[in-house]
């Protein structure tokens, strides 16, 4: 930041700087290191916390769901077999994405 003369904006964490931070668990190269907290621009954009409150919703939400399909299943209710995901070999000719885009901005 003193080399590029930025450093009344930038190089350290003070009031009024730009920063992005991220706070780790253990030492950064350590493979066990976890992102904590990242900010950026002031916002928390991550944290353990939300990350774990977001996980445990969706774990109870499928649950929930797992648990209506079992109860219509047993009332008698009409089932299908899951359906395996087509898929597709992608090739340097494939243009499917951009003639998409294309599409929709016109």
């Amino acid at each position: 930041a003193k080399m590029l003369h930025l450093d009344d904006r930038m190089g350290s964490i003070k009031v009024g700087k730009d920063a992005d931070l991220v706070l780790w668990t253990d030492h950064p190269l350590s493979i066990y290191a976890k992102s904590h907290t990242t900010m950026v621009d002031g916002t928390i954009l991550y944290s353990l916390e939300k990350d774990q409150q977001a996980r445990n919703e969706i774990a109870a939400e499928r649950a929930r769901l797992i648990q209506k399909m079992r109860e219509v299943k047993a009332k008698g209710g009409k089932t299908q077999k899951a359906k395996k995901p087509e898929k597709h070999d992608w090739h340097c000719e494939d243009f499917v994405l951009v003639d998409y885009i294309t599409e929709t901005e016109e």
